[in-house]
């Protein structure tokens, strides 16, 4: 069933857009349609990346992340868009750019950062990073990778398993709310729970937990199913 799904807020209504036979461990929404998706699956390193054509349903391969200048393979670990630049976490702990154009990575010089977690916009400068539940709300300087923290996440989290083992696995800005997906790795399903957090207080409010494990949750692109 790996693939890539709509999920609407308001009716919590999930819905299959695009089957992906690879497997999908991250992945990033274009303006024109399409999907650009990390493989770590059947063969694949850590750094392969395909794009998905959701009018046609066909997949195609478009080569590694590479680090600009070095050539040398990396992998992303999250990413998020702020105005016209996609923001990186890479797994050497840094934030950096990622060029959707031929997949190389530049690094913030000095940047270091939990290289576990997801990322979330905040302002043109400045991105949030959250790592697990048990964590905060940071905040990642993009002008410089420095990293401050936040308010702890808190209020309506699970009450079974430890919270250090819900890993986030994807945020998005809607509103004034971040909505995170944190997988629980405290049992063999990796059930995915998606939470709405208030970034100022920490406060976190239930939304839906998925059937089974996802990896990656991101703003559906004005127009996308217009």
């Amino acid at each position: 069933d790996s693939g890539i799904y709509y999920f609407d807020i308001p009716t919590t209504r999930l819905v299959q857009i695009a089957e992906v036979p690879f497997g999908i461990s991250r992945f990033f929404a274009r303006d024109d349609g399409t999907f650009l998706i990390r493989l770590n699956r059947f063969g694949f390193s850590r750094s392969s990346w395909a794009k998905v054509d959701l009018s046609t349903d066909v997949v195609e391969l478009v080569g590694n992340s590479t680090v600009a200048g070095s050539g040398n393979q990396v992998s992303i670990r999250a990413t998020t868009m702020v105005g016209q630049n996609l923001v990186s976490l890479s797994d050497s702990a840094q934030i950096g750019f990622l060029d959707p154009s031929d997949m190389t990575y530049s690094a913030i010089a000095g940047s270091s950062v939990n290289f576990n977690g997801c990322l979330a916009a905040k302002s043109a400068d400045e991105v949030f990073q959250l790592a697990r539940l048990d964590g905060s709300i940071d905040t990642v300087n993009l002008n410089n990778g420095t990293s401050i923290a936040g308010p702890a996440i808190t209020g309506d989290v699970p009450a079974t398993g430890s919270l250090g083992n819900f890993q986030c696995h994807g945020a998005a800005m809607v509103g004034p709310d971040i909505f995170a997906l944190f997988m629980d790795r405290n049992t063999n399903e990796h059930t995915g729970h998606i939470l709405s957090i208030n970034p100022v207080s920490g406060v976190a409010s239930s939304v839906f937990i998925l059937p089974g494990a996802f990896s990656e949750l991101e703003p559906t692109p004005p127009g996308l199913f217009q």
